[in-house]
């Protein structure tokens, strides 16, 4: 089923699925992100989006920043990432896919990706699943894990505005992995942080705090239920 949420965003989606049932009910997810997103970006600017699922945040963005801009939709789930090319063929133009784990370090991976209504679930750590399978029928994917520092280097990006981290716990490894881009570029960071699905990956909301007051940004502010806006102490 395919939705136009607003004129240059179409989505196919799968009303299976909770996160995409609610987006053809109300025609938006969490707006409390977006307006944190949205109001740090321009034309010409770039967005990272670190668990782009299929693609809501990243072609809204991709609307903001226009041609001269670039978003950056990073996802590792292989079936999610079908999904997102195809709403990214469907929409815009100026967004780049990649297929990889956001994490410390560099190497291969297991993602859980966990039960088919609940497709944002998908996490390093299986205990965030909410998968009811055991852990030998339950579905999961070797993906390579790769920094986001490496990311950016190897795409030669020379601005970034806003980074948005939303990976089901494993939001520390993905800050860990971007030390560089963090020191470099300051941007805007939006991030999920669960108590609960930190702990399933051996992490803290702590830890996540003082990463990134020691990167250099304030103690941010909440927005919605579970994300925290970053920005830089200047």
């Amino acid at each position: 089923m395919r939705l136009e949420t607003e004129p240059g965003v179409s989505l196919q989606l799968d009303p299976e699925d909770v996160l995409q049932c609610v987006l053809l009910v109300d025609r938006e997810w969490e707006p409390q992100v977006w307006r944190g997103i949205s109001m740090h970006l321009r034309g010409g600017g770039v967005f990272i989006d670190v668990g782009a699922h299929i693609g809501f945040y990243s072609l809204k963005a991709a609307r903001i920043v226009g041609p001269s801009g670039r978003v950056v939709a990073i996802e590792p789930n292989p079936k999610t990432r079908r999904l997102l090319a195809r709403n990214v063929a469907a929409s815009a133009a100026n967004v780049t896919i990649q297929p990889f784990a956001c994490c410390a370090r560099d190497g291969e991976v297991t993602l859980h990706a966990g039960p088919a209504t609940h497709t944002t679930h998908a996490s390093l750590a299986r205990a965030n699943t909410d998968d009811p399978a055991g852990p030998e029928t339950s579905h999961h994917f070797a993906v390579e894990g790769r920094r986001v520092d490496r990311i950016v280097g190897e795409l030669g990006l020379i601005r970034i505005d806003v980074i948005k981290i939303d990976v089901e716990g494993a939001e520390l490894l993905a800050l860990q992995g971007a030390g560089q881009t963090l020191a470099r570029f300051q941007p805007v960071v939006i991030v999920e942080i669960v108590a609960a699905t930190l702990a399933g990956m051996e992490a803290s909301a702590g830890q996540l705090h003082a990463l990134l007051w020691q990167a250099g940004y304030d103690a941010g502010r909440q927005l919605g239920d579970t994300d925290w806006e970053f920005r830089p102490r200047r």
